[in-house]
């Protein structure tokens, strides 16, 4: 391995990777290539070695770091590893999926390292003299503001999903294994549930069809799953909806739930609270369903149709049927 390098962590699920890997292994590519820095990527936990063997294409090598327990990737005797890798080796950057995972571990790294790290990140420059700009969207996307690396390597970067195109390559990347030693942390992972519900992952689906208290209750929500389904979507909902048991925590989109930027994101029956417009502002298109012309959400919306949601969706089920 060199120094100086660009790393990217492999965020996966025994073994099947997140797609959102793929977007920050070819944005770090496109870095590499114009830096000539190598590209690591590091993988980490159960079946790692199978999540290895998938993404080779973009990276020069890939680091697996093993350890005779069955630990989740965010386990404290791989972060352990990762900051004494940092340390030895000095990357230029590292960068990862800002998901609730990484957003366990990254900022402890950044905190033992002594560096500053940008969560939430939709776009990266490099300047001249290898200074990186860095953007983030604050205040529920009212500003996108601009950030200038100052600081010493490495730049710790929490990359929001699909902000950057998934670019393929046909590199044969090295593998490499790291044997772990255990240690103690102040925090143990006991168990992961995996959300086992059919269709792409919320935060990386290029449609995603949310409802709020305005669908009348959780039966509704069965209209927004067989849209989705025809969509090659994902299901999302409202703070309220969750609260009240009507959808898992899962389908939870805004400030205290998932962060999501589809090409394409329909909200039925959704008022337009400010933490729920946090958790979806950077969409490409926004369609609002409301009966209520007054609703804030028509503010953020690139459509807006004033109707009941119990009428129009069965009649757009029933289109995209025809279509299909």
């Amino acid at each position: 391995m060199e120094k100086g390098g660009i790393w990217v962590w492999v965020e996966h699920w025994e073994g099947s990777e997140r797609a959102v890997v793929h977007e920050l292994l070819g944005k770090a590519r496109e870095l590499a290539d114009c830096t000539g820095r190598q590209l690591t990527a590091l993988v980490a936990g159960s079946k790692a070695l199978e999540a290895a063997e998938r993404i080779q294409g973009n990276p020069d090598l890939v680091l697996v770091l093993e350890t005779e327990g069955h630990h989740q990737p965010e386990a404290p005797p791989f972060i352990h590893a990762l900051e004494g890798l940092c340390r030895q080796w000095s990357p230029f950057l590292l960068m990862a999926p800002c998901t609730l995972r990484s957003l366990q571990w990254m900022p402890a790294l950044a905190v033992a390292l002594g560096r500053s790290m940008v969560s939430e990140v939709t776009g990266l420059e490099l300047q001249e003299g290898e200074k990186l700009l860095v953007r983030k969207p604050m205040h529920g996307g009212r500003f996108l503001v601009e950030l200038h690396s100052c600081a010493s390597p490495p730049h710790l970067l929490a990359i929001r999903p699909r902000a950057f195109p998934r670019k393929k390559a046909q590199r044969t990347a090295q593998i490499e294994k790291i044997r772990v030693e255990e240690c103690q942390g102040a925090l143990e992972v006991l168990e992961f549930l995996q959300d086992s519900g059919s269709g792409p992952e919320l935060a990386e689906a290029a449609v995603v069809v949310a409802g709020g208290r305005g669908m009348g209750g959780p039966e509704s929500f069965k209209m927004l799953e067989e849209l989705a389904g025809l969509m090659g979507g994902a299901v999302g909902a409202s703070r309220s909806v969750v609260d009240s048991g009507w959808r898992p925590a899962s389908q939870q989109v805004g400030k205290s739930g998932k962060t999501v930027s589809p090409d394409l994101y329909m909200g039925f029956g959704i008022s337009g609270a400010i933490h729920h417009i946090m958790g979806m502002d950077s969409s490409k298109v926004v369609v609002a369903v409301n009966s209520d012309p007054n609703a804030l959400i028509f503010q953020h919306a690139d459509y807006g149709v004033v109707e009941d949601l119990h009428e129009l969706l069965p009649a757009l089920i029933q289109e995209l049927r025809k279509g299909g």
